[in-house]
């Protein structure tokens, strides 16, 4: 029997990371089992225009509003989206992308939920 699938997206949540978010996204793999969002918490450092280079789903806050509000407005898009695993990252550079199936695998593997 295979193995369900699952829709599963990664949030990255921004504010002011200037280039360190492009090179956050630049570690994305194309080849990948999940969609990418970016929430950025009302920037002024242009974090738009960095992440319109990318194939990622961007949302933005006008003013700050504080990680609290950020995370609302991901998990209201990631709900009506339909995706099923939601995975947290920050966008300063301190996280990588290669970690996340060590996240998620177990999850899909039905060892967690």
């Amino acid at each position: 029997m295979p193995a369900p699938t699952h829709r599963i997206i990664v949030t990255i949540f921004v504010y002011n990371e200037g280039a360190k978010l492009a090179e956050t996204l630049g570690r994305f793999p194309d080849d990948r089992n999940y969609d990418v969002l970016v929430v950025d918490d009302g920037s002024s450092d242009g974090a738009g225009e960095i992440v319109g280079k990318f194939p990622f789903a961007y949302l933005r806050h006008e003013t700050n509003r504080g990680i609290g509000a950020a995370f609302r407005t991901a998990f209201e898009y990631a709900f009506e989206k339909g995706y099923e695993i939601f995975v947290p990252m920050a966008g300063n550079g301190k996280m990588h992308p290669s970690d996340i199936p060590a996240l998620v695998d177990p999850i899909l593997e039905g060892k967690f939920d």
